[in-house]
């Protein structure tokens, strides 16, 4: 959808919208000029319930809608629609040490490839900023930005920026660690197990948690900046988008802090990220936090348990309104036998409301974590051949009481993060769990066997451990 467009789109609607209905149907006959599309866009938006003034007033519409031409859902910010050969070309040595090897892929600022570092003899991506946007100078201040901010964090499941190098400002390149692995989206779809979605979804909010508590903000989660070892391992890619949070308390010894924060702001009222993973605040061009990147894990994290987007649209219409207007299906629709705790973790970081989310993302791995530990002591109770029936069956309700989900982020309060930052007081010892007791008592009421109880017990031990 070109800018022109949508400008069309918009009028029609502002001047549509509270006209009686036979009066619409006359006036768009009139205004449409036997353009199906066109009326059918109008009426998606009418039909939406008037979508809010401010978002279709916002001038981060008319910039974002500039960024889709020719792509009916592509993501914002992709490449420029004519595709430009690559800057460089195999066998190109840069800085008399890097040697181009091929092209890796185009993302939404630059071009990355792969090379050989033949000081060391390891390979490494090569990351510039497409030919089309050197000139421009925001998006060559975020490109520098986006490296130093980046470099600053030394964690596992970040990738590693070795160098940034901007001597000669037509080509101007950083160097990261070079992953051997797939992008999420190529591993989402029906053979993508229950427990690995989840596992990568742990990872992917230990990353978050260390960017945030550096006050940077991704704003550019999706399946395609997060990749996956072969060893399963997982690295959060691409913070082309990230900006210092605004609230960062700054020091007086800071030197250019603020410079930083300046450069890092975006273009007031600008849309950025990619429109299915963008948050209702990202598609309204207002400011973002740390919960904006909770809200696009959301969106992936349902994507992997169910292999659907959560929000789709035929156009771009479609897609915002169903971001800001829609609740998706429930996970359980789609995978029989889902926990219901998912359903509920899901729908807490896809709050349309910022207040309602997950407030860090170690609440949210906190409650992966819990969850992932029943799903393996289900498991394991399975596997044992030792299932019980009857009047000695012991439910999930006895089992995991403690795991109800108006619990579990209670619960992630009471035990320190693995960030090292304590809660509160956690429970002093296992038995002293909410419902461990619970369960004895339900336990010695039905009069269940010491086999069956010892049983059930290495498997309350092994979720209690993770708790004190």
């Amino acid at each position: 959808m070109t800018s022109e467009r949508w400008n069309k789109i918009k009028t029609l609607f502002q001047e549509a919208e509270g006209l009686p209905a036979d009066d619409l149907s006359a006036f768009l006959d009139r205004n449409c000029e036997g353009d199906a599309e066109l009326r059918a866009e109008v009426e998606k938006l009418i039909a939406a319930g008037q979508l809010e003034d401010e978002f279709l007033q916002n001038s981060a519409i008319a910039e974002a809608a500039s960024l889709f031409e020719g792509e009916p859902t592509a993501g914002i910010g992709s490449a420029p629609s004519e595709v430009a050969p690559p800057r460089f070309q195999a066998g190109i040595l840069l800085k008399e040490r890097y040697e181009i090897i091929r092209l890796l892929g185009r993302g939404g600022m630059g071009e990355v490839y792969l090379a050989s570092d033949r000081r060391i003899n390891r390979n490494v991506t090569i990351k510039v900023l497409h030919s089309e946007l050197v000139a421009n100078k925001e998006s060559l201040g975020r490109f520098a930005v986006e490296t130093q901010a980046v470099s600053a964090l030394n964690h596992p499941h970040i990738m590693t920026i070795h160098e940034f190098d901007s001597a000669n400002e037509d080509t101007p390149f950083f160097v990261a660690e070079y992953v051997d692995g797939r992008p999420l989206n190529h591993l989402i779809g029906p053979t993508l197990e229950l427990q690995k979605a989840l596992d990568i979804a742990i990872q992917v909010t230990s990353a978050l948690s260390a960017a945030h508590e550096a006050g940077i903000i991704h704003r550019d989660i999706k399946p395609e900046n997060i990749m996956v070892r072969r060893d399963g391992y997982v690295k959060v890619l691409d913070f082309g988008l990230a900006k210092l949070a605004q609230n960062r308390p700054t020091s007086p010894n800071s030197g250019s802090e603020d410079q930083t924060i300046a450069l890092l702001r975006t273009k007031p009222g600008m849309v950025m990220g990619t429109a299915a993973y963008m948050s209702p605040e990202q598609a309204r061009g207002r400011r973002v936090d740390a919960r904006t990147d909770i809200w696009s894990l959301g969106v992936v994290i349902y994507e992997m348990l169910t292999a659907h987007r959560p929000f789709t649209g035929e156009t771009q219409a479609d897609l915002t309104v169903a971001v800001l207007r829609s609740e998706p299906a429930p996970i359980s629709d789609y995978v029989s036998g889902a926990p219901p705790e998912l359903d509920w973790i899901v729908s807490k970081a896809l709050s349309k409301e910022v207040e309602g989310r997950y407030q860090t993302s170690a609440e949210l791995r906190a409650d992966l974590e819990k969850v992932k530990k029943k799903i393996e002591f289900d498991e394991s109770l399975s596997r044992s051949g030792k299932a019980l029936s009857g009047k000695d069956r012991i439910t999930d309700q006895d089992k995991f009481t403690a795991l109800e989900p108006g619990a579990l982020t209670d619960a992630a309060a009471a035990r320190p993060t693995s960030d090292g930052q304590n809660g509160q007081a956690g429970p002093t010892s296992f038995l002293s769990l909410p419902g461990v007791e619970v369960f004895f008592q339900q336990a010695k009421a039905k009069k269940i066997g010491f086999s069956a109880i010892a049983l059930i017990v290495v498997g309350l031990i092994s979720v209690g451990l993770y708790f004190v």
